[in-house]
């Protein structure tokens, strides 16, 4: 789950999917990884998320990328290898609660993201991994949910 803190304007990632990344060829080149989302590059902001998400194979580009037309991709990708394409054995991805700053992000691609609260980010590149929720920090959650409460009771009254 990608988590979004909106109070303290950061987002960190919880959860842990399995699944086989997408192999691209180009020659001598080869690039592995796993989207989910938009898949588009045109890129208005974007942070690289390689602290926040442990890993059971090689990723060195990773970055969330927010965009200006309302879409985000999340990419975990190797960058480019020359040489051997490694073992395609299926790939573990865990969120370990890493928090990152989105504060600097321009103030459309900070809407782009807290206006995602609620949806979700489908697999688009690599098999068997289910779709990225974005959900509220469980703190600001539990926050709402109990001032709701305590107007339920003072209401009540």
């Amino acid at each position: 789950m990608l988590n979004v803190d909106t109070a303290n304007e950061e987002f960190f990632f919880t959860g842990s999917a399995t699944g086989n990344v997408n192999y691209v060829s180009l020659g001598a080149i080869t690039t592995y990884g796993v989207d989910f989302g938009n898949a588009s590059f045109v890129s208005n902001d974007s942070t690289n998320i390689s602290s926040g998400v442990d890993r059971s194979a090689a990723f060195s580009a990773n970055s969330l990328i927010v965009y200006e037309n309302g879409n985000i991709l999340l990419r975990f990708d190797s960058g480019f290898i020359f040489g051997p394409v490694p073992d395609p054995s299926p790939v573990s991805l865990t969120g370990n609660g890493t928090r990152f700053d989105y504060s600097s992000f321009d103030p459309t691609t900070k809407t782009v993201l807290e206006n995602s609260i609620g949806d979700s980010l489908a697999n688009t590149s690599g098999t068997g991994f289910g779709s990225v929720e974005i959900v509220p920090e469980p703190t600001s959650a539990a926050l709402v949910l109990g001032g709701l409460g305590l107007l339920a009771l003072r209401r009540r009254r």
